[in-house]
């Protein structure tokens, strides 16, 4: 089982404005681990992707064809 945590920058924008810039499809191209920049092989550069989704779930497909589920959230604080 593969687990992911992942943080962002703290920002102040309508929930509605938030759902359209995340959810797509991302490709993975930087990764962090316990702060540390990791160095990613070509091929995981090339078939990793990460897809966010407005119901608050992603899908994180990772060099395998395996690809794990999770849920995102956002501090409603800073919703506007």
């Amino acid at each position: 089982m593969i687990s992911s945590n992942l943080f962002s920058q703290e920002i102040k924008m309508e929930k509605e404005e938030l759902a359209k810039d995340l959810c797509k499809r991302w490709r993975i191209n930087r990764m962090l681990v316990n702060g540390e920049e990791v160095l990613l092989s070509e091929s995981f550069l090339n078939t990793s992707d990460m897809e966010f989704k407005t119901d608050q779930t992603y899908l994180e497909k990772l060099v395998t064809e395996k690809t794990v589920k999770g849920i995102w959230n956002y501090n409603v604080e800073n919703i506007v």
